[in-house]
């Protein structure tokens, strides 16, 4: 059986998941939202630009943050596009953080 793939609205944007596992995250410059569910509803706690969106999940020094205010469950969720530099993604990023001004990691 194949997972069809998601899509979430953060801001103006769509990131493709959220994922509970990694597997379907790329090793490849884009943003990381990190989400977390308490089952009912889920919150935007960190959104990040990197250069690989895997290895952040895995060693981001955010990672205290994200486990303080996790209410049950750590999602993922990625934008990349072969179409975006860097400096989009990091424009998209402050767009993101200007309109969400409550996102309590950084």
């Amino acid at each position: 059986m194949s997972q069809l793939r998601t899509r979430q609205p953060i801001g103006n944007y769509e990131f493709e998941g959220p994922y509970q596992t990694t597997e379907r995250v790329p090793e490849a410059e884009g943003l990381l939202a990190v989400i977390t569910s308490d089952g009912r509803q889920n919150y935007l706690i960190d959104v990040i630009h990197t250069s690989n969106i895997l290895a952040s999940i895995k060693e981001s020094p955010g990672r205290g943050c994200w486990e303080k205010y996790d209410r049950g469950l750590l999602l993922y969720a990625f934008l990349r596009s072969e179409d975006l530099e860097t400096e989009t993604y990091q424009a998209i990023n402050r767009d993101i953080r200007a309109e969400m001004r409550s996102i309590p990691c950084n």
